[in-house]
């Protein structure tokens, strides 16, 4: 959602009484960090691809599909009121203190109090983008080969038992067929939206797939150590790169690597925090920044030619590789 969208959302369900209808907010979904397609103004969608609460929603909005994922939201944001009103109270106000922080350039400041409330917003966010997403659909061929890219750096060279390749941020998990292509590793997939991780076992019923953050993930007893940790349209929504990084450095096997990749590229994920920075809490780093933030962790970086032929601005592909 644009700048301020969230916010008006969440305000008018926060002042709607319990007898009020539902706050209409309408909004465009722009947070597409994962590398869904942006549809075009006023799409409508096919019925048969969505959930029956975004079926309602649709019928709501007369089939427009950006209208209809912001009542989506809504709809979410009033029952998460209704259930955990003091977890909402936290949701607003973090979304507020966002919207009245000037602009700056670089990450935002999200402090360990607000983790939790951000966590959740992305979880409300990617659900209402998840929940209108064809069953069916296919990348575009070139995305297709960019996918490939990024299955390949987070595989090549590891044997025929490679071990654990967790995929943060996975959305509908589009690199497990490619990954399967290139290695017989263990493959996980972790995602804040629980929405994303079913349509993510029902296209792929052989793959592990949890609704976990990286953290809890991270932090739980007997987490293993892992050949890959793959951040693909993951890491602007994180806002201290470097502890994030640290702490998936502490989390590889001997030998393993860490694959920050973006499809569309640094340029996207500029205008997606420009237009958002309380979703989007960052932009990537530039190859400069992550040889400082890889060397203080013992890891070298290494880059796509393809990523390199833009700058990353277009398709971003870096790996750090354990020294």
């Amino acid at each position: 959602m644009g700048q301020g969208a969230i916010l008006l959302a969440l305000v008018a369900c926060s002042r709607a009484t319990t007898r009020g209808g539902a706050a209409r907010a309408h909004v465009r979904m722009a947070a597409r960090g994962f590398g869904a397609a942006k549809p075009e103004k006023g799409r409508r969608t096919e019925e048969g691809s969505a959930t029956q609460p975004a079926l309602d929603c649709l019928r709501r909005a007369d089939g427009d599909l950006d209208r209809a994922q912001s009542l989506y939201f809504a709809d979410a944001a009033r029952a998460l009121r209704t259930r955990e009103p003091q977890a909402f109270e936290r949701l607003v106000a973090f979304k507020q203190s966002h919207a009245a922080a000037a602009p700056t350039s670089g990450a935002a400041h999200v402090g360990e109090s607000d983790a939790g409330a951000h966590e959740l917003l992305l979880e409300l966010t990617w659900d209402s983008v998840a929940a209108f997403m064809p069953e069916a659909q296919r990348p575009t061929r070139e995305i297709e080969g960019r996918l490939r890219r990024i299955a390949h750096a987070a595989t090549d060279g590891l044997g025929p038992v490679s071990g654990t390749l967790l995929d943060v941020g996975c959305g509908d998990g589009a690199l497990v067929p490619h990954v399967a292509a290139a290695a017989a590793c263990d493959y996980v997939g972790i995602d804040l939206s629980s929405v994303m991780v079913a349509r993510a076992r029902r296209a792929h019923p052989a793959a592990r797939f949890e609704r976990r953050s990286f953290s809890a993930w991270a932090e739980r007893p007997g987490a293993p150590r892992c050949a890959s940790i793959v951040f693909n349209g993951a890491l602007q929504f994180f806002a201290d790169q470097k502890a994030t990084l640290a702490l998936a450095a502490a989390h590889l096997a001997p030998a393993g690597r860490i694959v920050v990749a973006h499809v569309h590229g640094a340029k996207f994920v500029r205008a997606e925090h420009e237009g958002n920075r309380a979703v989007a809490v960052s932009t990537l780093p530039s190859r400069a920044e992550l040889e400082y933030i890889g060397a203080q962790l013992g890891l070298r970086v290494t880059e796509d030619d393809e990523s390199a032929a833009s700058a990353g601005e277009n398709f971003y592909l870096l790996v750090l590789r354990k020294i």
